[in-house]
């Protein structure tokens, strides 16, 4: 029925153009010319056209001749009268040229036309599918040959594997902010920069910071030398009361003082180590290793310690994680081999799910299931040393369960088929959940 709505919709087409040279036809053997007649229904009395405009003028000639008397119409010469033909005729014409074109559409829109390869509904479905090649089964695969291919029987490893979505998730993202308040002066990184822990990365002023050291410092030299008077008067005090030269009271008095002194320059020596540690804070440097991102400010501004910005953001990608998710159905699966010490393989594809990105191992399972999706977060570990997965990076991971091996007693075919569907369609339903998610 495919291959016939062409040459029916052709039929139409020609039917209706037949019609309408036909009623040309029946137009000129009447004599008139169409779209220039204006004919009566009573054939008795046909009236031309010349005719109805004299009659139209009369009222007019009427009322400019003052005498009343009627004006004699003109006769127009014999050959302009035509005579029309029957009107049965002229009504069974329009008709079969209606009855024409309903066929003609009917066949143009019949549901056969737009499946077939070349119609209007092909190219649509063509367009909205933006060229996508019809399967075996569709219009354009019906009459194609199928390839068939022959293989041997051999027996193998058939590896069991777990296909899920998963998000890139840095081992750390940490914030660098300063500690300190103060005009930022030095930026020593640049954008994208892989750091090491330790590296500068901005400079404080240090020179505020750098005075209070030296008034601590001060404090704690005076303190000091006090603290060294009060203990030579209690010595020289307590050889006096072994003499019974003073009272005792005074040599309790000498060692409290000295004990208030031993005080001051503990306080002081902690002041001196907090402007210190103030100084060390002033030089900004990373606090774990990897890639710093955009600069958040830029020198000359006055940071604090409440903004939340920071400085700069670092990402460590050496090595990182993936976080995935699996169904309940697979923990048993997974947590046999995982707590008997075997490191379980995960490889980690983009999104097309046609090129490997990186191969790392199970790392751990989350603590609880989430009820409301009835899945649990794993997560995997990559050393990434090619860099090919990059932070919050949507991938597919396929988890390598076990490994079915030729002559073991679960190389039973069915046994391995069922356990292979019931993977699968784990698999997927976690797949649906997690893009319903995202």
């Amino acid at each position: 029925m495919t291959s016939l709505a062409p040459r029916g919709r052709g039929r139409a087409v020609r039917a209706v153009a037949q019609g309408f040279r036909k009623h040309d036809d029946a137009f000129r053997r009447s004599g008139a010319v169409p779209g220039r007649r204006l004919a009566s229904r009573n054939t008795a009395h046909p009236r031309t056209v010349t005719e109805l405009n004299v009659s139209a003028s009369e009222p007019m000639d009427d009322q400019k001749n003052a005498s009343g008397q009627p004006r004699p119409t003109p006769t127009p010469p014999a050959s302009s009268v035509k005579t029309e033909s029957p009107p049965k005729k002229r009504r069974i014409v329009p008709i079969v040229v209606a009855v024409l074109i309903v066929a003609g559409a009917g066949a143009w829109w019949h549901p056969w036309s737009r499946n077939a390869p070349g119609g209007p509904g092909a190219q649509q479905e063509a367009r909205q599918g933006g060229g996508r090649r019809s399967g075996p089964g569709g219009p354009g695969g019906m009459n194609m040959p199928q390839p068939v291919h022959v293989a041997s029987i051999t027996q193998g490893e058939m590896p069991v594997v777990i296909n899920s979505l998963g998000t890139v998730t840095p081992l750390a993202n940490v914030t660098v902010k300063t500690q300190l308040n103060g005009i930022l002066t030095e930026v020593h990184f640049q954008e994208g920069q892989m750091v090491k822990r330790g590296d500068v990365l901005a400079q404080i002023d240090p020179r505020p910071y750098d005075i209070s050291l030296r008034n601590a410092e001060g404090t704690l030299a005076k303190d000091q030398a006090l603290l060294q008077t009060a203990r030579l008067d209690l010595q020289r005090y307590q050889t006096l009361l072994s003499q019974d030269s003073i009272a005792k009271q005074q040599v309790d008095t000498q060692a409290s003082l000295v004990k208030q002194y031993e005080g001051a320059v503990k306080s002081d020596q902690a002041n001196v180590d907090t402007y210190k540690l103030d100084l060390t804070y002033a030089r900004i440097t990373a606090p774990v290793s990897g890639r710093v991102g955009l600069r958040q400010v830029d020198p000359g501004n006055y940071v604090t310690t409440g903004d939340t910005n920071g400085v700069v953001v670092i990402t460590r990608l050496q090595p990182i994680s993936v976080i995935f998710t699996t169904s309940e159905d697979n923990l048993a699966a997974i947590l046999k081999p995982l707590c008997a010490g075997t490191k379980m393989s995960v490889t980690a594809y983009d999104r097309t799910n046609t090129t490997a990105l990186e191969s790392g191992f199970l790392e751990t399972v989350d603590n609880q299931i989430d009820t409301t999706t009835g899945t649990v977060k794993l997560r995997a570990t990559f050393d990434n040393k090619g860099l090919g997965l990059f932070p919050n990076q949507f991938v597919n991971t396929k988890l390598l369960v076990d490994v079915i091996k030729p002559g073991d007693h679960r190389a039973d075919i069915g046994r391995a088929e069922r356990l292979v569907g019931r993977l699968r369609l784990c698999g997927e339903a976690g797949q649906h959940r997690d893009r319903a998610a995202h």
